[in-house]
């Protein structure tokens, strides 16, 4: 026996898929670079007894992300307890 084909409207399907994928990327590049152009006054941030200057556009995604990571840290450990909790429904059912 030959291995199965693939259905060629699913190929088509993914690889237009990927297509749009790859246009949305080069999209939000573009998007990324006209905000760093647009945003590139150096700012001075002072936290406490700390001074630090830099590039506007720079301070603003390092604010995001570290919020994001924080935001992640929060809501890390309600994730698992979630999963552990529909881990042991999963196995309740195979029983």
């Amino acid at each position: 026996m030959g291995q199965a084909q693939p259905d060629p409207f699913y190929f088509n399907i993914m690889t237009t898929f990927k297509r749009f994928l790859i246009i949305l990327n080069v999209l939000f590049l573009i998007l990324i670079a006209i905000f760093f152009t647009q945003n590139s006054e150096i700012v001075s941030v002072t936290f406490l007894f700390w001074q630090y200057e830099s590039a506007q556009s720079i301070v603003l995604l390092s604010t995001f992300f570290t919020g994001a990571i924080i935001s992640l840290l929060f809501i890390l450990p309600f994730v698992i307890k979630g999963n552990k909790k529909t881990d042991k429904t999963a196995d309740k059912e195979a029983e």
